[in-house]
């Protein structure tokens, strides 16, 4: 009774898994004896079209040779069972995947003689599937993220390589490179590579268009297989061994960025899976290497445009640039509304001009060139003390710098700092005298000239006051407008002195104009004006 029992429980096992699983049988070489229901009707293959053929006949194009490699030496030569995934494919040409289980049946007369082998398969084509294409994204998905990240060309090809290389189902060699379209140069240059000799790298830093694989490959914007070396490949290093290629011209947006070159083992057989894979990887290469030019494109742009404003900016006012750049900033059509535009603002200003006493005596004395650099050194410290101090220069004129400020305070201070710096030898070895007015009034900004060439200037009374006012003073000594003092509150007598006031009687002005002349505590102080005026 129990035999009973025993036996119809195998029998229910061995129908479950005729039902569930694929089922063959092969002889020692391999050559199919039995095939159940399932496997045919998963394999789309008759019995009669299976029985007496190698077990091969299922097997895809995209399986690793190395895979059946391992399961002979597992099954035949170590006469152990193996386990694996398996992608097979059917008599139309698809494709199912199956976790095979894979044993040596050996015979009852010699334990060590295999009589046949026996394949218990589950399918998983579904799993699988989605597996495979889970791999190929996540793959290409580090690619691009780590570019993203680093925003490091380089870094982002090098990484791809390695990545590209480990790949277990993609049989290529340890060798690889990148290299990059230089259209100025109508040619490859070899930018990153793992695993070729010296010899290689020097032979080809530079493949022009149509020359050898890669170059092949970039002019016919497609990817060139090769089994072996054949007559094509033009560049043959020192020391070149049997091998075969993968060249993968790096697209994007049908611009050509670059080539990506695969070693293969020689006769290596072409399977789809390999060349769709390599596709979209040529195009995901390709976005970042475009992404990278357009960046480096931008951002020589970028700096173009920063030496232009800063060119500006050296050239022109602090308030006129700040003026313009904000309007701009705001306003689209500011450029356009200027033209028409003659007074830009209108305002109360502290007013600096100062001249080099006998600029023209000294101009017959010494060479032109020796003018600029003696007027540059003396006029580099003069201009930090202005901006330290928030002033602003309006203009230069000749050797005279015209300046303002909207604090009275600083503008005094800055013309004393300036009386200090022209009594250092350092700056002024050739003891060059200046003398500096101050004056205090509204202006205004006008815009003067057209669209050929403006200039936003300070106009107005005040502006030829102050003119005036430094006429009149003695060298190496400010002269300051009454209406100018009044604007300052309490006077800092331990850091100059002032006189009594004086009043000037100033060239084509109508008005008498009361001043006051300032010097350095230790610089003795003018009580009368200059006679040149």
């Amino acid at each position: 009774m129990l035999e009973f029992i025993k036996s119809e429980y195998q029998n229910q096992i061995l129908e479950g898994i005729e039902k569930n699983f694929l089922i063959s049988k092969t002889n020692p070489k391999g050559i199919i004896t039995y095939a159940n229901d399932l496997f045919c009707k998963i394999s789309g293959y008759t019995r009669e079209e299976l029985l007496g053929k190698p077990h091969n006949i299922v097997r895809h194009p995209d399986m690793p040779k190395t895979v059946f490699k391992e399961l002979w030496e597992t099954i035949k030569d170590k006469k152990q069972p193996w386990t694996g995934i398996i992608k097979n494919r059917t008599k139309q040409g698809g494709h199912y995947w199956v976790t095979a289980n894979i044993f040596p049946i050996f015979s009852s007369e010699n334990p060590e003689e295999i009589v046949e082998y026996i394949s218990i398969r589950k399918e998983i084509t579904e799993q699988m599937d989605g597996y495979e294409k889970d791999q190929l994204f996540s793959s290409l998905y580090e690619i691009l993220n780590l570019y993203y990240r680093t925003n490091d060309l380089k870094q982002t090809l090098e990484f791809s390589l390695e990545k590209i290389l480990k790949f277990s189902w993609l049989e290529v060699e340890s060798k690889a490179g990148i290299m990059l379209w230089k259209e100025e140069k109508k040619a490859l240059e070899l930018f990153v590579y793992k695993g070729v000799g010296p010899s290689l790298v020097e032979m080809c830093s530079l493949v022009p268009l149509g020359r050898c694989l890669c170059g092949r490959a970039a002019q016919k914007r497609s990817i060139l297989f090769k089994d072996c070396v054949d007559e094509e490949h033009d560049n043959r290093p020192a020391g070149i061994t049997p091998h075969g290629h993968y060249n993968i011209p790096l697209m994007y947006k049908g611009k050509l960025l670059g080539v990506l070159f695969l070693y293969l083992e020689e006769h290596h057989k072409k399977r789809p899976i390999e060349e769709e894979f390599l596709n979209i990887l040529g195009q995901t290469l390709g976005s970042i290497i475009y992404k990278d030019q357009l960046e480096k494109d931008l951002q020589n742009v970028l700096s173009k445009n920063q030496l232009i404003i800063n060119f500006i900016k050296t050239y022109s006012s602090r308030n006129t640039f700040s003026y313009v750049r904000e309007k701009i900033l705001k306003e689209k059509d500011f450029l356009y509304k200027i033209e028409s535009q003659q007074i830009i603002s209108q305002k109360y200003l502290y007013l600096m001009f100062l001249d080099i006493v006998g600029f023209t005596k000294l101009s017959e004395n010494l060479p032109t060139h020796k003018i600029v650099e003696l007027l540059n050194q003396l006029f580099t410290p003069i201009v930090n003390i202005i901006y330290r101090y928030q002033g602003d220069i309006d203009k230069f004129i000749g050797d005279a710098i015209f300046s303002f400020y909207d604090n009275p305070v600083y503008c005094l201070n800055a013309g004393l700092e300036i009386l200090k710096i022209v009594q250092d030898p350092i700056y002024n070895p050739y003891k060059i005298q200046v003398r500096i007015g101050i004056h205090a009034g509204t202006v205004v900004q006008a815009n003067l000239g057209n669209n050929l060439r403006r200039d936003f200037t300070l106009i107005g009374d005040a502006v030829n006051t102050t003119q005036r006012i430094e006429r009149a003073a003695f060298p190496n000594s400010i002269l300051t407008s009454k209406e100018f003092l009044k604007n300052i509150n309490n006077f800092n007598k331990n850091s100059y002195k002032i006189s009594k006031p004086m009043l000037l009687k100033a060239k084509n002005k109508s008005e008498i104009i009361p001043v006051f002349a300032i010097s350095l505590i230790n610089q003795p102080l003018p009580n009368l004006l200059h006679n040149e005026r």
